[in-house]
């Protein structure tokens, strides 16, 4: 039924559940599991120019890397003791909703699992939950997970 998962993580605990439900699931299938964090590009404004604005985008990026990797070493700590055919990682870049719905066609995803509330906070409830967003924009099922 699915033969690749997509499950999207942020660092909170919402987002290691919808890991350990995406995980019994890959297990199941047989179903590979690709665990994908997004960095969120910060908005610079354009009448900033030249290096200062390049260091900011390096240093950005740099901080999303470096956070992203502890949250894999978390995720594989987490998973270490399963039978899963094949678990890999991704950073993405951009908005999130977007970023997930782009990889997850992208990676011919049959399925994206994800917490129902993230690092967001308030944000969410002012626009909306990326969930939701990912819920609307995916081309394949999503499950989210309390």
């Amino acid at each position: 039924m699915f033969g690749k998962i997509l499950v999207a993580v942020d660092g909170s605990e919402h987002a290691y559940k919808a890991l350990d439900v995406a995980a019994d699931l890959a297990e199941k299938y047989g179903a590979s599991l690709l665990v994908v964090h997004v960095v969120m590009q910060h908005a610079i404004p354009s009448y900033f120019e030249g290096l200062a604005v390049e260091k900011a985008e390096q240093l950005f990026r740099s901080l999303g890397s470096e956070i992203a990797e502890k949250i894999f070493a978390e995720c594989e700590a987490r998973q270490c003791n399963r039978n899963l055919s094949s678990m890999s990682t991704a950073v993405a870049e951009g908005e999130p909703a977007r970023a997930i719905t782009n990889l997850a066609k992208t990676e011919a995803v049959d399925l994206i699992a994800m917490g129902t509330r993230g690092l967001t906070g308030i944000q969410d409830l002012l626009i909306g939950s990326v969930a939701h967003k990912v819920n609307i924009l995916s081309h394949c099922p999503v499950i989210t997970v309390k």
